[in-house]
C-alpha cells in the first residue's frame, strides 16, 4: 500500500510556478529540476526513509519532528513489476526535492568497532579497508563500510564504529529503488532507531551537489548561445564550401585544359609541319617569272616562241628558230636547265618577212628540266 505524502508535513508543492514568476525563473527551475542533486551533508530534518529488508521496501517520510508513514512497496517477484500505487508514491518523491535515504535493515549487515592510534586519523578509511576481513565476515572487495562515530579515548587511542554491508545487499536495494525510477542521496544502515537522521552513507561521493540555482539559467543562456553560434557557424561552413565547391571545378577545369595541353601542343606542331610542307613543296616549284626572265636571256633572238608551258618544273617550248641544233646545248648550258632534248621532228617552214621577203625556219618543240631554287644570274 502506498498512499500521498503530507502537504501539512513539507509544506506547499515546491515545484515552481511558471506563470506567475516569469519565463526566465520557469526556465531556470526547469533546468534544475532536471539537474542531479546532493546534499553536501547528512540531513537531520525533512527527508524520506525508504527502509529495504530484502522483501519490501518501508517509505516512511520525517520533518517538523514528525514521522509520517507512505506506505510500504513489495519487491517485484515477476515481471509485472510494481502496482499503480508504487509507481505514484515514487513520483511524488522525486518531485518533493526531499533527501532520499535508503535504509538497509540491521539484519542485512552489521556494526562493529575498531581501535586505532591517532595518527590512523589522516588516512583511517584505507587503514580499515585492509583491516576489513579481520573485522567482519567480508573484505574490502565485497563489502562497503562507513564510520558511524569516531572517539578518542583516554588512551590516546581511536575507537571508531563501522557500518558494514555486502555490496550485493547494497546493489540489490539500489536497483530496487531505479526500477522505480529513484536515485537515493544516502544509503546507510539502520541502527536502534530505523529512522532517526543518517549518521553514515555507503554512497558518499555517488552523487553531484546540487549547483546554486541560478547556474541552470546561465547554463541554459550558453546552450542558447551555443545555439546561435552553432546556426551561424553551419552558414558560415556552408558559404565556405560553396566558395571551395567553386574553386574545385575551377581547378578541375584547369586540369582537363592542362590534360588537353599535349593534344593542343601535338595540333599546332602538326600545323607547322603542314606548313613546312606547303613552303618546301612551294620553294621546290620552280618560279616562272624567273624561268621566263632566264629563258629571255638563253635563247638568242633567232628563236621565236609560239607556247611555254611549265608543270611540275618540266619546261615545254614550241616555236621556230633558223639554229634549232643549238637550242638544247642553249639551255643546258644554264644552270637553270637541265635534260633538254627535241620531243619531235623539226619541221623545215618559210616564214615571211617585210617587204615580201621570206627566211627559212624550222618549227621545233623541245623540253627541259628546270632546275628549283635557281637564281637568275644576270
Amino acid at each position: 500500500m502506498a498512499r500521498p505524502m503530507s502537504e501539512a508535513l513539507f509544506g506547499a508543492d515546491p515545484r515552481p510556478q511558471p506563470h506567475s514568476q516569469g519565463f526566465f525563473a520557469w526556465w531556470g527551475s526547469e533546468l534544475a529540476a532536471l539537474w542531479p542533486t546532493r546534499r553536501s551533508g547528512l540531513p537531520r530534518d525533512n527527508f524520506v526513509v525508504a527502509l529495504y529488508d530484502g522483501h519490501a521496501l518501508e517509505v516512511v517520510a520525517i520533518g517538523r519532528g514528525r514521522i509520517e508513514e507512505l506506505g510500504i512497496v513489495d519487491c517485484p517477484t515477476d515481471e509485472r513489476g510494481f502496482d499503480r500505487n508504487a509507481d505514484l508514491l515514487a513520483e511524488q518523491i522525486r518531485h518533493s526535492g526531499l533527501p532520499l535515504v535508503l535504509r538497509l535493515d540491521g539484519a542485512l549487515g552489521l556494526e562493529t568497532f575498531d581501535r586505532l592510534p591517532k595518527t590512523a586519523r589522516n588516512d583511517l578509511r584505507q587503514i580499515i579497508a585492509n583491516r576489513l576481513d579481520g573485522l567482519t565476515p567480508w573484505s574490502a572487495e565485497t563489502a562497503v563500510f562507513d564510520t558511524t562515530s569516531i572517539t578518542p579515548g583516554a588512551d590516546g587511542m581511536l575507537e571508531v564504529s563501522l557500518a558494514v554491508v555486502p555490496k550485493r545487499v547494497v546493489r540489490k536495494a539500489t536497483e530496487v529503488l531505479e526500477q522505480l525510477g529513484l536515485v537515493p542521496d544516502i544509503v546507510d544502515l539502520a541502527e536502534a532507531d530505523n529512522f532517526a537522521p543518517p549518521t553514515h552513507d555507503f554512497a558518499r561521493g555517488g552523487r553531484p551537489k546540487r549547483l546554486p540555482r541560478h547556474v541552470p539559467v546561465v547554463a541554459g543562456l550558453l546552450v542558447f548561445a551555443g545555439i546561435a553560434a552553432g546556426i551561424f557557424a553551419f552558414f558560415e561552413l556552408e558559404s565556405r564550401a560553396a566558395v571551395l565547391d567553386q574553386r574545385r571545378a575551377y581547378a578541375t577545369m584547369l586540369e582537363q585544359r592542362l590534360e588537353d595541353l599535349p593534344s593542343l601542343h601535338q595540333r599546332i606542331e602538326a600545323l607547322k609541319g603542314e606548313e613546312r610542307a606547303v613552303l618546301e613543296r612551294h620553294l621546290a616549284r620552280p618560279s616562272a617569272l624567273v624561268t621566263v626572265e632566264t629563258l629571255s636571256r638563253v635563247l638568242p633572238d633567232t628563236v621565236w616562241l609560239e607556247s611555254l608551258t611549265l608543270v611540275d618544273g618540266r619546261l615545254t617550248l614550241t616555236g621556230y628558230s633558223t639554229a634549232v641544233s643549238e637550242l638544247p646545248s642553249l639551255l643546258e648550258g644554264s644552270p637553270a636547265f637541265e635534260a633538254a632534248a627535241f620531243t619531235a621532228s623539226n619541221e623545215r617552214l618559210l616564214m615571211p618577212q617585210n617587204e615580201g621577203e621570206a627566211i627559212e625556219v624550222d618549227r621545233f618543240s623541245l623540253q627541259a628540266n628546270v632546275r628549283p631554287n635557281t637564281e637568275f644570274a644576270p
